[in-house]
């Protein structure tokens, strides 16, 4: 018996290594077509970098071929992607000419994965808290912070400030080290910023929706039925339960969350990736576009990846079906 348990283990952990290869090499197939796409599409968008370099129209058709935009899209695609497996992401033309692309935006990523990954991580947590207090209380929340990201940040900054600047007036407090949002860095900005990517635009009311529906199927489960029987707590076993789905909704929201920190960080006046991003696209700085974009369907890509490979290795039932 005890040979026989430790074969299915083995071949259980065998058909979970060869599964999380075939989705790392599918990753890495979308990294590259996805890096050809960016190039491409910024490429066909009207205007690019020369038409905001101000230069003379004599030297125009110079500049563009020294910075390669003569070519057709499809060939500088394929001639960045070429430069990019040999870690070469070329030079930013606008927002910070002759900069590493690798260095702008390997420095803006570090400051926008803490909030990527708080994002991730504080949602489905309150997603299941508010699931477990139960439909009537535990909607309200989700419910109520379920709008677009940029008009919740605009309530929130504003309201903060007003009750603050009230406060500070009527002698209540002294002036804090954050007021005012969003000009002053502190950690609540951050805080908001996590907060607001796992909340809003409806993330948290789905991850909350889905969660209580999970739950009320887990209690219909003979094993659950059974230790509630014996006297014994089921919210631990019912979070076990929950584990595989929280890490599927987990992975459905990081490209949500991802895309949302172009909106949160610009109005935050957060210095990453996501705000960057904006600037970038705004100059036509092709280079820096592509290589920030990269990055993010990399980091997204490992990060689903990741949680993938977790679920299926919390519930090995899972491998039959992929």
């Amino acid at each position: 018996m005890g040979a026989g348990l430790a074969h299915a283990l083995t071949g259980s952990a065998a058909r979970l290594l060869r599964t999380a290869a075939a989705r790392g090499a599918g990753l890495l197939l979308l990294l590259v077509v996805t890096s050809v796409l960016v190039q491409v599409l910024v490429g066909l968008a009207p205007g690019d970098a020369v038409d905001l370099a101000g230069v003379a129209p004599d030297q125009r058709d110079a500049l563009a071929a020294a910075w390669g935009l003569d070519q057709p899209p499809l060939t500088r695609a394929l001639a960045a992607v070429g430069r990019a497996a040999r870690g070469d992401l070329g030079t930013s033309l606008i927002v910070r000419p002759g900069a590493p692309v690798t260095e702008l935006a390997g420095t803006a990523w570090l400051r926008s994965l803490p909030l990527l990954l708080g994002a991730v991580v504080l949602g489905p947590v309150l997603g299941v808290a508010l699931a477990l207090l139960g439909r009537g209380v535990g909607r309200l929340p989700g419910l109520a912070l379920s709008g677009p990201r940029f008009v919740l940040v605009l309530l929130l900054v504003h309201g903060l400030n007003e009750l603050t600047f009230g406060a500070m007036g009527a002698g209540w407090l002294s002036r804090p080290t954050w007021f005012p949002l969003p000009d002053v860095a502190s950690a609540l900005r951050g805080g908001l910023a996590v907060g607001l990517l796992a909340w809003g635009s409806g993330a948290l009311a789905d991850l909350q929706g889905q969660s209580a529906a999970a739950l009320w199927r887990l209690r219909e489960e003979s094993w659950v039925l059974a230790c509630e029987s014996r006297g014994e707590r089921s919210t631990p076993v019912l979070l076990r339960g929950l584990l595989p789905g929280l890490l599927a909704q987990s992975s459905a929201q990081v490209v949500a969350a991802a895309g949302g920190l172009v909106i949160i960080e610009k109005l935050l006046l957060l210095r990453g990736a996501g705000a960057l991003l904006w600037d970038a696209a705004l100059a036509r700085d092709l280079p820096l576009v592509a290589g920030l974009t990269l990055g993010a369907a990399t980091i997204v890509g490992v990060l689903r990846w990741i949680l993938d490979v977790g679920r299926l290795r919390a519930d090995p039932r899972l491998l039959d079906a992929s």
